[in-house]
């Protein structure tokens, strides 16, 4: 016999999983968003500085040189990004517990 307890228990361990679920689909959706417009920012900031990677080069710097100065840009704006997302997701949830 069964008793109501144990049923809606693993009623709500089975909902829990669902939604674990469905949030880490929303995850990988949204980390492969996150990748595309930093490849598109990227981008577009490499051909709008056509003329200031030239200037770099007749100066004497190597691609290899602007390739990791460019890598190092995205990095920035990628942990810059990472931090500033932390701290608005950790204020929002916390504002929700409230």
């Amino acid at each position: 016999m069964v008793t109501q307890n144990s049923t809606s228990t693993e009623d709500l361990t089975g909902t829990v999983k669902i939604i674990n679920k469905i949030f880490d689909y929303i995850i990988v959706i949204n980390m492969f968003l996150c990748l595309f417009a930093l490849s598109a920012n990227m981008t577009a900031n490499i051909y709008n500085q056509a003329k200031e990677i030239g200037v770099l080069r007749a100066i004497g710097f190597s691609k290899c040189r602007i390739r990791m100065l460019y890598f190092y840009e995205a990095l920035v704006l990628v942990f810059s990004s990472c931090i500033l997302g932390v701290f608005i997701g950790m204020t929002v949830g916390y504002t929700m517990t409230l």
